[in-house]
């Protein structure tokens, strides 16, 4: 799934050409392991429950709901909350 980039990214990129080119080489690995790793794995497709699971464990009153909700809104897709 391709995200658009924000116009600022664009133009931070301009300015700062190496460290774009650092950055995309790093997404398009990740995103390249991912796609090895799926086309690899189809037998094992039906095992997967969760393509990503974040876990967060603090103490009670600390906070732990705005990070929580900082993760959620960086997330394009679904998100389930499990107390």
């Amino acid at each position: 799934m391709m995200q658009k980039l924000p116009i600022g990214l664009i133009v931070k990129g301009l300015k700062k050409p190496n460290l774009a080119l650092k950055k995309s080489k790093v997404f398009l690995a990740n995103h390249l392991e991912d796609f090895i790793r799926i086309l690899t794995q189809q037998d094992k497709l039906s095992e997967i429950v969760n393509q990503k699971e974040i876990r967060v464990a603090g103490m009670r009153r600390t906070g732990n709901h705005a990070i929580i909700n900082w993760v959620k809104g960086q997330h394009a897709g679904k998100s389930m909350l499990v107390k």
